[in-house]
């Protein structure tokens, strides 16, 4: 038996947009993004905006048949001017954590309503869409990106407007190649331009002579699904200080870029800027993020946390690596980032517990929050009582990246600190005899499987960045490509993660930003360190205040920032700030390991406080996760 059911929809779209929609039958696609159905814009009209309608046979076992479905706004695209298959960005989704309802009983009853975009039960809830098969390039520039080798007059501005071609992508005769009315390009693809400050932090269309080069950082991004042929023309203008907003600028020249799917993840090019006259004039410093889809089609339309938060929530209290920070302060019995250590914290009341993820030799994500360990290699025995064994050992630093699984198990392994203190013996992470629950490095699988489903992870990506020296901040030699990295954890935390509270954080924005756009389902925290003189600033100007950290969240429309609880003590007007900013507002540090400074920091209105010892500081404390399944 079928029953044709109608959906409508209001919905206010720009050109070349369109409405689809997805639900949980197979009529409607299974919430597959690849399946979603596209709907037809009506000539009925409501408060000036289109009204888009799709009528469907539907096959229903009983009456009582319940459909749940989402509305989605798309664009589509082909994929070169020779071929017919299309593809579509996905642009909007509605993320309401109840998907609108159809009961086939009610409406063979009374007919069909007209929804509108967004909107449910009066709340609006809308994410915008993730990589679902297209590539983003992003390219960045700084103050002084633009360099001329001759000296320019001081009281001059430049502008940069950038434009993307997609470059043919079929053999052409070499005579089409000199004749410029020949056709170059299949399709342009549109740009979008942000810049770090409180004005433009927003990605929108570039104005007609681009944006002004100053101060605060921009960034050009575009997406396509065959990147591989999109190239950029970057035109350069030239304003007078005291010219007004509407004032033509003089063109000065030209920079060009070429496909940059052959460029590493995350590069930096120089390319020769030429005047109209063809010459070189000085040179563009372009610094390049490729973020490319996740192979595995992981991701659907049916649940989305990515900008779910609930306000009325009292503040969460995390778990610091478990029960807190324990290699170079010992705080517990059970060492940090072990399971043992993050069960405990539960079991004691904490809502999260952060901890680190990097992956080993192998490609295996495991739980260890230090980039390197110190292995040894005894030497003949001399008498040396801080030696084990009377043995002096020689200790070797090496990267987390360079041992296996395996090796890590089987090595004796120290904290990368006991190269420093020579006090070997009170260092080994790997001691002789523990059970798997106490022993070091836990795979990222055995922290899903082992511990309690009520107790929410916040999982740090450590992906080692550089400092305003431009030194790695370890002595690292080969980095793996961000997009592998970031795609073998997210098929874990995606395979496993099920119907756990997860929460991704990363002090590289990059990670972040890849973190965001290859999956729908969790939301992502920017770990900020703000203003310190504890730790060496990044080179990246995105780290250099928790100012800037907000505003970059607020670009990428990231769930929230995780600031440094010293500059959120020393300023808390920064809180409201990244408030202001739509953000939820984390924090870090050891400034928190004070009962007095959790207090003040909840007071002051953060979200979630990340702390040690969360047995020894709120020894009373009961999950609120499951106080709320409890109705308290």
């Amino acid at each position: 038996m079928t029953t044709k059911v109608t959906f409508s929809v209001i919905a206010d779209l720009s050109a070349q947009e369109h409405v689809c929609i997805s639900g949980n039958i197979p009529e409607l696609g299974n919430w597959n993004p690849d399946k979603c159905l596209t709907m037809i814009e009506s000539k009925d009209k409501q408060d000036d905006k289109s009204i888009w309608t799709i009528s469907i046979d539907i096959c229903q076992e009983n009456d009582n048949c319940e459909i749940f479905y989402k509305y989605i706004i798309a664009e589509k695209c082909k994929l070169s001017a020779s071929m017919n298959n299309e593809c579509q960005y996905i642009l909007k989704y509605e993320t309401h954590l109840t998907p609108r309802l159809l009961n086939l009983k009610e409406y063979i009853a009374i007919g069909g309503h007209v929804d509108k975009f967004g909107v449910k039960d009066g709340l609006y809830n809308v994410d915008k869409g993730w990589l679902n098969g297209q590539t983003e390039i992003q390219l960045h520039l700084l103050k002084d990106s633009l360099i001329f080798f001759n000296k320019i007059d001081t009281n001059r501005k430049f502008s940069i407007k950038c434009i993307p071609s997609l470059l043919k992508d079929e053999i052409v005769n070499l005579s089409d190649l000199s004749d410029q009315t020949a056709e170059i390009s299949t399709k342009m693809h549109s740009v979008t331009i942000s810049t770090l400050n409180e004005k433009n932090v927003q990605p929108k269309p570039q104005k007609k002579f681009g944006a002004l080069l100053q101060n605060d950082p921009i960034t050009f991004r575009t997406q396509s699904f065959n990147p591989e042929y999109v190239g950029f023309n970057f035109i350069i203008y030239c304003h007078l200080n005291h010219a007004n907003e509407n004032d033509i600028p003089t063109l000065i020249g030209s920079a060009n870029l070429l496909p940059v799917t052959n460029c590493k993840t995350s590069d930096q090019l120089s390319i020769p800027v030429l005047n109209e006259q063809h010459r070189i004039i000085g040179q563009l410093h372009v610094e390049i993020l490729i973020i490319k889809p996740l192979k595995e089609n992981l991701c659907t339309f049916e649940i989305s946390y990515a900008k779910h938060w609930k306000d009325s929530r009292a503040p969460l209290d995390v778990g610091h690596r478990g029960l807190g920070a324990t290699y170079c302060k010992e705080l517990s019995s059970a060492k940090e980032n072990t399971l043992a250590s993050l069960a405990e914290a539960g079991s004691h009341g904490a809502d999260f517990v952060e901890f680190d993820v990097q992956l080993s030799k192998d490609k295996i994500p495991i739980v260890y929050h230090d980039f390197t360990v110190c292995i040894d290699l005894k030497k003949e025995k001399v008498y040396n009582k801080d030696c084990m064994d009377g043995n002096e050992l020689e200790i070797f630093e090496v990267p987390i990246s360079d041992l296996t699984l395996e090796q890590m198990d089987t090595l004796r392994i120290y904290h990368a600190s006991s190269k420093k203190t020579k006090f070997y013996s009170s260092s080994i992470v790997n001691e002789s005899g523990l059970d798997n629950h106490h022993r070091p490095f836990p795979t990222l699988k055995s922290c899903f499987e082992s511990l309690d489903e009520d107790l929410g992870f916040n999982i740090e990506i450590k992906y080692c960045m550089r400092i305003i020296t431009g030194e790695l901040e370890e002595n690292l030699r080969d980095l793996m490509d961000r997009n592998e990295y970031v795609d073998i954890i997210l098929k874990e935390v995606l395979s496993y993660g099920k119907n756990r509270r997860i929460i991704f954080s990363c002090f590289d924005p990059n990670i972040c930003c890849m973190l965001k756009l290859k999956q729908n389902k969790y939301p992502v925290l920017f770990l900020s360190q703000g203003i310190t003189e504890k730790y060496p600033a990044y080179m990246d100007p995105r780290c250099w205040t928790t100012k800037n950290s907000s505003l970059y969240c607020e670009a990428e429309n990231f769930l929230g920032i995780n600031a440094h609880a010293e500059e959120l003590l020393r300023n808390p007007d920064i809180i409201k700030f990244a408030k202001e900013c739509g953000l939820i507002v984390f924090c870090w540090g050891d400034d928190n390991n004070d009962k007095k400074n959790i207090e003040f920091l909840k007071k002051n209105g953060v979200d979630g406080v990340i702390y040690d010892g969360i047995n020894k500081i709120n020894c009373k404390m009961e999950n609120k996760f499951k106080l709320e399944c409890k109705g308290k």
